[in-house]
């Protein structure tokens, strides 16, 4: 889906809409980096941008009046678009328009086309709307390089419309002629259908359908036919009637007489099959004759001296009404002086002659044109100037001998300057490689003059490259770089250090490629730094000393960075980790043993394990880890069997008891000493059975989980070790009953009454 446009947006960063072209879905567009005037359209095509900017850049080399340029194409938010010329009141051709008045607009592109044939190049997508006008009446082709879609491509030739396109000069023409159709018939011609609503005139029928072919190789190859039967009425009244004028529309009603008796009838403009009013043969051959009459009576009535021809009329009329190009002018008729006789026309061939020399001699102008701006591109006027200004010499005469129809002239004079300007350019690679080995050599010798002068043509030659522009530079610094240096060495042998190196770094600023200001400014660098370094060495030092870990650090690391290839800061700096590491071992080893001493083992458990992170393998550090592991983990044990006591109703847990209890006693701790007591005192009451009272209501069935059942009781009396046992009653009908009791050894007497109750 195409994007939306408005007026006054900013369209791809570098462009202002202004508004909508009249008649167009075009846009008129300021490119705001040069304020430059442009066309903006997009374009529904499947081919990328990159594809269309390839095909664009083939035809840069057309020039021509009646060309419009496409500059670029690129891609906004997914769309495509063409940036192209703009010309004022740019609109498309009115087709509907009459023949008369369109022939006149459609020969000058006609003649752009074979322009472009001329040097090889085709259009490929000639449409309706690629044929455009302007304000003030100029006609144009647009849209070399760009793809054809939708409707307008049934103007197309068949070639390009299959599914591998090929363009060539006949697919132009086949473009052409399907417009001319459709203006002439007020339909297109297809092979299905070819009936018209307007019948066509024999020949012009003829040629149409010979260039309309649906193989490119049974086309014309030019328009050189056509064009020749279409403006073949227009010609010969222009050579016969110089009275007669051409509207550029057709009369709708013959016009009164307004010259006096005996002049010719004003004959109305040629027109197409469409709007010709028609005028009969009988009557035209009728005129001619009369006319031929009279200008042998008046032939033989003058002198003879008058009866001359002037050989090349500076300035030949053309018929304001046809607005054609002037390059396709009709060529005038050229007389010779034959005393006593009527003026003859030249000669078919003459006449093709004389029209190729025409179209020679244009080719050659904007040949020596280009040729001239490829030499100034190059900066041929630097090194080359006196040929290119014989060139521009030749150019004009040439311009000259082309007005007043001296077309051989013209192109010997054209030819010459092309010969010159091509000698220069091919020059060119010998002396940019000469003048930029002589630069080179100069820059190195000191030699600014020549360096100068050198280097300013190999930059012309090559403008883009950074390195040719570099030296330019260099070359035109030389002479205050040479001075700068000089002055600095003078300052280095007097001692004054910091003068010369403010001249060398001047020197280096403005070249930082010459050598002897680098190598100068390189020894009093080092120097300088040499000292510097010292006295940041012997204040790390005297810091360290002062426990000034941090002071020193920063101390050594200027150091550092002033001689970034000593290794003596490193070492500086390995004292200082050094001595910062053995006073964390010490700080920590007095936390960790304060810590063991208060008996807060677990505690110091963390600290001995970041004394072994900062030295790992620490003899003392692991011993002190081992060894309040331990005694955490035998605190751990005694408070466990202290706070359950019943553990040890298991033999097993009984038996770590006793070992846990024999352990700590060992260490004959006072920390221990309370905890030892009273696990000793568990210990010897773990097996003392406590005698249990056990009574019931005779309906519930009892049972001590683990010891046995003693189904329906009132009462009964076991012994039991201390311990947790749990107590169950069951009875039909009722919730059962379960309870935890927690025998200890120190009591004498425990009862435990065990009932169902609850009815279910």
């Amino acid at each position: 889906m195409a994007i939306q446009l408005v007026e006054g947006q900013s369209f791809a960063a570098d462009y202002l809409l202004l508004h909508k072209l009249e008649g167009s879905e075009a846009w008129l567009a300021n490119y705001e980096p040069t304020h430059e005037r442009v066309r903006i359209s997009l374009l529904d095509t499947v081919a990328s941008a990159a594809e269309i900017q390839a095909d664009i850049d083939r035809y840069r080399p057309l020039v021509h009046p009646n060309l419009l340029r496409t500059y670029r194409v690129s891609e906004y938010e997914g769309q495509t678009f063409v940036v192209s010329e703009y010309k004022k009141g740019l609109a498309p051709l009115n087709l509907s328009a009459g023949f008369s008045e369109l022939w006149n607009d459609l020969k000058p592109i006609i003649d752009a086309i074979q322009y472009a044939h001329s040097l090889g190049f085709v259009h490929g997508g000639i449409t309706p709307g690629r044929l455009l006008i302007d304000s003030e009446g100029h006609a144009y082709l647009d849209g070399f390089g760009i793809p054809v879609s939708g409707a307008a491509t049934q103007y197309l030739a068949p070639e390009l419309r299959s599914p591998n396109p090929h363009s060539t000069a006949s697919s132009d023409n086949y473009g052409i002629a399907q417009i001319l159709h459709k203006i002439l018939t007020g339909d297109l011609w297809s092979n299905s259908n070819n009936s018209n609503s307007t019948p066509l005139d024999s020949d012009v029928e003829h040629l149409l359908l010979a260039m309309l072919a649906q193989n490119a190789s049974d086309r014309p190859d030019d328009f050189s036919s056509l064009v020749t039967v279409l403006d073949e009425s227009a010609n010969q009244t222009n050579q016969s009637l110089s009275a007669t004028s051409f509207d550029r529309a057709a009369p709708s009603a013959p016009s009164e007489p307004t010259t006096s008796p005996g002049a010719p009838t004003s004959i109305p403009a040629h027109t197409s099959p469409r709007d010709r009013t028609g005028i009969s043969t009988p009557i035209v051959v009728m005129g001619l004759a009369i006319l031929m009459v009279l200008a042998a009576g008046l032939f033989f009535l003058l002198p003879e001296s008058t009866v001359t021809r002037p050989l090349a009329p500076n300035n030949p009329t053309v018929d304001s009404s046809s607005q054609q190009s002037p390059s396709k002018a009709s060529t005038p008729a050229v007389e010779v002086e034959v005393p006593g006789s009527t003026p003859l026309e030249l000669a078919p061939l003459e006449l093709a002659k004389l029209e190729a020399l025409r179209k020679q001699g244009k080719s050659l102008a904007t040949e020596l044109l280009e040729l001239q701006v490829a030499v100034e591109d190059v900066g041929g006027r630097l090194w080359a100037g006196d040929r290119y200004d014989r060139s521009t010499e030749l150019g004009i005469q040439g311009d000259e001998a082309y007005r007043a129809e001296l077309l051989a002239e013209a192109v010997d004079l054209y030819s010459n300057g092309i010969m010159l300007l091509k000698e220069v350019l091919a020059e060119t690679e010998q002396v940019f490689t000469d003048n930029l080995n002589r630069g080179i050599e100069a820059l190195e010798s000191g030699d600014h003059d020549t360096a100068i002068t050198s280097y300013k043509i190999v930059t012309q030659i090559r403008p883009s490259d950074p390195e040719l522009a570099a030296g330019l530079i260099r070359a035109t610094n030389l002479e205050q770089v040479l001075r700068l240096t000089t002055e600095a060495g003078v300052m280095e042998r007097n001692g004054e250090l910091t003068a010369a190196l403010s001249a060398y770094k001047n020197a280096i600023d403005l070249d930082s490629l010459w050598l002897p200001a680098k190598d100068g400014a390189a020894r009093i660098n080092n120097q300088i730094a040499r000292n510097r370094f010292q006295d940041e060495m012997s204040a790390g030092f005297n810091l360290l000393a002062e426990d000034n870990y941090a002071g020193a650090k920063a101390a050594f690391d200027r150091a550092q960075k002033i001689l970034p290839n000593s290794s003596e800061p490193l070492d500086g700096i390995q004292q200082i980790e050094l001595a910062r590491t053995q006073k964390t071992i010490m700080d920590l080893t007095a936390e960790a043993e304060a810590l063991e001493a208060d008996s807060r083992w677990q505690a110091a458990i963390p600290i001995y394990e970041k004394i072994l992170d900062t030295s790992p393998g620490l003899s003392s550090a692991v011993q002190g880890l081992t060894r309040v592991s331990e005694r955490a983990t035998l605190r751990e044990s005694l408070d466990k069997y202290l706070s359950q006591p019943h553990l040890m109703q298991n033999d097993e847990d009984l038996a770590t008891a006793k070992s846990v209890l024999l352990e700590a006693v060992r260490l004959d701790l006072d920390s221990l000493k309370p905890a030892i007591r009273d696990l000793s005192h568990l210990v010897s009451l773990a097996r003392v059975k406590v005698e249990v009272v056990l009574n019931s209501d005779s309906r519930t069935d009892v049972t001590v989980y683990k010891i046995r059942q003693y189904g329906k009781i009132t009462q009964t009396r076991l012994s039991l070790i201390p311990g947790v046992y749990t107590f169950v009653g069951k009875r039909t009908g009722y919730r059962d009953v379960y309870q935890e009791v927690n025998i200890k050894g120190d009591v004498s007497l425990v009862n435990v009454d065990i009932s169902c109750t609850e009815k279910i």
